[in-house]
């Protein structure tokens, strides 16, 4: 009877810090590729 309230309460909390967490591996992600392909752009220039 206890357990359950906590984990209604407990599980937004922890599925909102799973997607933050994701979507800020994701944002590393795209940045890493947008700053390779402009180096490789660069180079390719050079």
């Amino acid at each position: 009877m206890f357990e359950r309230p906590f984990l209604q309460s407990a599980y937004p909390n922890l599925q909102r810090a799973f997607f933050e967490h994701a979507l800020g591996n994701l944002m590393k992600i795209l940045g890493l590729q947008m700053i390779l392909k402009s180096a490789g752009m660069k180079g390719n220039l050079l």
